[in-house]
């Protein structure tokens, strides 16, 4: 009886879970990352080590760039404000974000239209709204907010814990 039991609470808890990702939540979800990479995106050639994390958002993917290194603002960039994190627009569809010891480069696309394996892997260009869309700085938002936990004891060695899924009300 006792097994029974506990595979009908297996099973409860699997269809349960299906119900929650049908509900009111958006989710973005890594598809792939981190993979390492060269070179920074948006700036011109350099040869910046960086991680990528490629997520499924709503009908669009974005791709997240991370960096340890010390990146140069061009004077090109925008100065901006994506809800309340400062940072920067380069001149693509994408928001530059920097902490004190690492910086973060959003990239958005308009919608999935190839295959991740299509994807370059360098310099992605989009082209550029002058303000990003409120749900790409939700986007933003949450993603920052839960990768400063991940990073809180990560070892700068290590390639970054990028959270997997992110969850929006």
């Amino acid at each position: 009886m006792n097994r029974k039991m506990g595979m009908s609470i297996i099973i409860f808890c699997f269809v349960a879970s299906f119900s929650l990702v049908g509900s009111e939540t958006d989710v973005a979800i890594l598809v792939r990352g981190p993979v390492k990479s060269t070179g920074f995106p948006i700036l011109y050639p350099n040869a910046i080590d960086i991680w990528r994390g490629y997520y499924r958002y709503k009908e669009s993917e974005v791709i997240v760039s991370f960096t340890r290194e010390d990146i140069f603002i061009p004077d090109e960039w925008e100065s901006a404000v994506c809800d309340e994190l400062e940072g920067f627009y380069p001149k693509e569809d994408s928001f530059y974000y920097r902490s004190n010891d690492w910086s973060l480069i959003f990239q958005f696309s308009d919608s999935i239209k190839t295959s991740l394996d299509a994807l370059p892997m360098d310099n992605v260009r989009i082209p550029l709204a002058n303000t990003l869309p409120k749900d790409q700085c939700t986007f933003i938002n949450k993603f920052i907010t839960r990768f400063k936990y991940f990073l809180r004891d990560a070892d700068p060695k290590d390639p970054p814990l990028l959270p997997a899924i992110l969850e929006f009300n």
